[in-house]
């Protein structure tokens, strides 16, 4: 008896405002082992693969670990490929926050991007990364651009830098 009015005495109710608190943190959803592909009628089907997908329906987000994804176009060419340790994306828009040994290779150009951290905005095709992180882009040609801060249109193939520290650009 002593025992149970012990434990009664420990334990006590969530606030309403603590439950909802700790619901929010919840997904809604969550894929282990997961393959997903992205397809709306603008934009070119986005498959991914990852070892697990928490999606937050009341935030349009979905966190990512242990991402890849792959990119086709309409003849089912794989246009654009990368890989990260892990991933925050909008569900809405697929804009992400790319973390952790993040390499994006675009095949139309023939670019390879490794970085720590990358933000990519789907619809526009940019990437970029903070001026505090280092990026490299490595073409197929053996040309090779390192620097800090990356603002980069994968549409044009045009990237911009804040700072570059090492690069070779010779025809």
């Amino acid at each position: 008896m002593v025992i149970a009015s012990l434990l009664t005495i420990s334990c006590s109710l969530s606030t309403e405002a603590e439950l909802a608190s700790r619901t929010l943190s919840l997904p809604d959803l969550t894929l282990v082992n997961a393959e997903y592909v992205l397809k709306d009628e603008e934009s070119e089907p986005i498959a991914i693969q990852a070892a697990e997908i928490s999606i937050f329906e009341k935030s349009d987000t979905a966190v990512i670990t242990d991402i890849s994804f792959s990119q086709y176009d309409e003849t089912g060419t794989v246009t654009l490929s990368g890989r990260s340790d892990e991933a925050e994306a909008n569900t809405k828009s697929w804009d992400a926050l790319l973390r952790g040994n993040v390499q994006v290779t675009d095949y139309r150009n023939d670019v390879v991007i490794t970085a720590d951290e990358l933000t990519w905005l789907h619809k526009q095709q940019l990437i970029n990364a903070p001026a505090d992180q280092l990026v490299t882009i490595v073409y197929t040609n053996d040309k090779r651009i390192e620097g800090y801060g990356l603002d980069g249109d994968l549409k044009n193939s045009t990237f911009t830098f804040d700072r570059i520290t090492e690069g070779v650009l010779l025809p």
